[in-house]
């Protein structure tokens, strides 16, 4: 039996993508204000 579980994959892989989007938004703003 396997230990991984896809759960906690997809949670981590949706964290990440969501803390990249956040990034990009972040850095986007700080390049259209300056």
């Amino acid at each position: 039996m396997s230990c991984s579980s896809p759960t906690k994959d997809n949670v981590v892989g949706y964290g990440v993508s969501l803390n990249w989007s956040l990034v990009r938004t972040v850095m986007w703003y700080l390049t259209m204000g300056v």
